[in-house]
């Protein structure tokens, strides 16, 4: 559990700093892809599907095709550097680790439900849209 409790406030730390370089975009996902953290913006995403489009239009006509590569995070335009500190101070909300009924959570599921858990504190210099999603991809790490 102090792993987790430990990746978090890196994170939390990480994605503070990412807001404030990128306060120009405005951001439909984050992520956790392969242990680290992976985001998507609106404009990002626009540019990719044209670019998708010029050179695969066929492919990418239906909403299921677009939703797909929407959400798949190896297409993501932003991966968030980790920004490490030995004063991170933090008001995060551990509560998510108290053990649920039959408690088989791992922890890429933990963090992303800390994540979930803390969403209002952690994103709130990120602009977001009103759809925003976390995801924890299917890597297993």
């Amino acid at each position: 559990m102090e792993k987790v409790k430990a990746t978090l406030k890196t994170w939390d730390n990480s994605i503070r700093v990412f807001s404030e370089q990128h306060k120009d975009q405005k951001f439909y996902i984050f992520g956790i892809d392969a242990g680290e953290l992976v985001a998507n913006s609106e404009d990002a995403f626009q540019k990719m599907l044209a670019n998708y489009l010029s050179k695969y239009g066929d492919r990418y006509k239906t909403e299921e095709k677009i939703r797909e590569l929407r959400y798949n995070a190896g297409d993501f335009s932003f991966r968030i550097p980790i920004v490490k500190s030995d004063d991170i101070q933090t008001g995060l909300d551990f509560s998510f680790l108290n053990p649920q009924e039959d408690e088989c959570r791992i922890e890429k599921e933990l963090l992303r439900d800390g994540l979930i858990c803390n969403r209002e504190f952690i994103f709130k210099d990120l602009k977001i849209t009103s759809d925003f999603k976390i995801f924890a991809f299917g890597h297993v790490y």
